[in-house]
């Protein structure tokens, strides 16, 4: 019933938040990010697919950061920090499922590629 599939979810969600938390998966990930990072040589790729929302915005938000050169204040007429872009993006939006994809694998719905190249 619907009342039980609210519930399960629910419980579903609880669980989930518990093992993300208690395993540090949210900071281990970044750590895993900038390790790789570090260790890819120029020109060579990095590929993260990500499988829910906060995942996601940790990535996205790695990948801005290491292909934004300059990262003054917009209120400035100009740059001053003379920082330069570490990698160039790959996929400006992220790579999803087709729905063939989710029809044969469920399970994909809801990944997101991002693919970023080390300058």
């Amino acid at each position: 019933s619907l009342k039980q599939r609210k519930i399960l979810d629910t419980v579903i969600a609880v669980f989930q938040t518990l093992r993300i938390e208690v395993n540090d998966e949210m900071n281990k990930l970044k750590e895993g990010l900038n390790l790789a990072f570090d260790y890819l040589k120029s020109g060579g790729y990095i590929g993260v697919i990500s499988f829910h929302s906060i995942e996601d915005r940790i990535v996205k938000t790695f990948f801005r950061e290491k292909t934004e050169a300059c990262k003054c204040s917009k209120t400035l007429p100009y740059c001053i920090c003379k920082n330069e872009s570490k990698a160039s993006e790959i996929t400006k939006k992220p790579i999803v499922p087709s729905m063939e994809e989710i029809n044969e694998n469920p399970r994909s719905r809801s990944s997101k590629l991002r693919v970023v190249c080390k300058l």
